[in-house]
């Protein structure tokens, strides 16, 4: 290893979950299955890393504050101003620290980032108020109740963050889907947050809604019992309501186009690396490109709606090259997985060249790799631990 062997954090996706869930014991999120758990073997190899739970519903800007909580110890803070607008709760959990010492001399100096999927925007959101802080919430609250996460120039830095198949310029799948159908979808997973919310589930798959007070936090509740579907539906139709603090709508490409807009430029301290995949070829019956025979089953239905209707949508509404948009992973069209378009970036030959900090480096799409493959589903135990055998080699190779 080299001289900068940081902690890396590893941050799930839609719908996922992380280590403190009891789920993850017996179906991990990095490597599906016990006997092929990353974070284990890395671990084994002498790293330092972590897979925090999250919200597996909750905004990338909420799963930031959640993360800065985590990380550093204390309650979570998701913002004055941001907690007022969009109508949930101020603060949420108490978390005791996993590295509290981030920002100081020595081995926790600075940390690196990965997410997937979802985990990509999150990305996005937590590096981009490590490095700037919040404007907004420094306009809006009073200097002494403000949270360090919103100040600029904090000691604590990122030293690499890459996402592995990113959300980060949004998904055709979701936006073809509009209100109606991003409603639909968020509709059946609240209900399924209002039957278990206050259950022993929750120990298991922690739906993380409390601080929209669609249940009790799982670790001060007395009381554990199944709910009506719709016990918590007004709760549920505020949660709607909120087109840039909803995962759904977040993962549009309109609405992701106009959070990154209001980010600020990307760390001069932060090496910044996007990896996308592509498992699709053109079917000449359906008249599209559709998600590859090997591939995951979750994965065919979504694939076409990105090629076909989804590059539709974009004819309609956006005047980008569609071909390029027709080749997805089966949840995420490629160019959707790449650096965020209004950042500076560079297309990458390979994992091996030199980088400069402060720009996205584009690494070349890998071929026959699904959404869920970079999480092991589908391939190799020695392919997925060499995948990230390499990737923190090279983090660590990079000074």
């Amino acid at each position: 290893m080299g001289n900068v062997n940081y902690p890396t954090l590893f941050f799930h996706g839609f719908m996922g979950w992380g280590e403190q869930d009891g789920i993850n014991k017996y179906v991990p999120y990095w490597g599906i299955l016990k006997k092929r758990n990353v974070l284990e073997h890395l671990r084994s190899e002498g790293y330092e890393v972590y897979a925090p739970s999250m919200g597996p519903w909750n905004s990338a800007w909420d799963r930031a504050c959640e993360l800065w909580a985590i990380i550093m110890g204390g309650t979570v803070d998701y913002g004055k101003v941001h907690s007022e607008t969009y109508g949930h709760n101020r603060y949420g959990r108490t978390y005791p620290g996993i590295i509290k010492d981030w920002g100081e001399k020595g081995p926790h100096e600075m940390i690196n980032v990965v997410g997937h999927s979802f985990g990509g925007p999150t990305v996005l959101a937590f590096c981009d108020l490590i490095a700037n802080g919040s404007k907004t919430e420094r306009k809006g609250t009073d200097p002494d109740d403000l949270s360090p996460l919103f100040l600029e120039n904090k000691p604590q830095k990122i030293h690499c963050a890459s996402t592995l198949t990113g959300v980060n310029n949004g998904t055709t799948f979701a936006s073809w889907l509009r209100k109606p159908g991003v409603v639909i979808i968020s509709q059946l997973c609240l209900m399924i947050c209002s039957v278990f919310g206050n259950s022993k589930v929750a120990r298991y798959y922690d739906f993380y809604m409390d601080e929209w007070n669609m249940m009790d936090n799982q670790y001060e509740r007395t009381e554990n019992h199944l709910r009506g579907p719709f016990k918590i539906q007004k709760q549920v139709n505020r949660f709607h309501k909120n087109f840039f603090d909803s995962i759904g709508h977040e993962m549009k490409l309109e609405c992701i186009q106009e959070i990154c807009k209001k980010m600020g430029p990307p760390s001069p301290d932060t090496y910044f690396f996007a990896h996308s995949g592509d498992r699709t070829h053109y079917d000449e019956k359906r008249g599209c490109r559709i998600i590859n025979k090997d591939a995951n089953f979750i994965s065919k239905v979504p694939a076409i709606l990105c090629s076909k209707w989804g590059s539709q949508y974009l004819a309609d509404n956006y005047h980008w090259n569609l071909d390029e948009w027709t080749y997805n992973d089966g949840f995420v069209n490629v160019p959707g997985q790449k650096a965020p378009f209004c950042f500076p970036s560079e297309d990458a030959e390979s994992f091996s060249q030199d980088f400069k900090k402060g720009i996205w480096y584009n690494l070349p799409t890998r071929q026959n790799f699904d959404h869920l493959s970079w999480i092991g589903m589908g391939e190799t135990v020695e392919d997925t631990f060499k995948f990230y055998d390499d990737l923190l080699a090279r983090y660590a190779e990079l000074s």
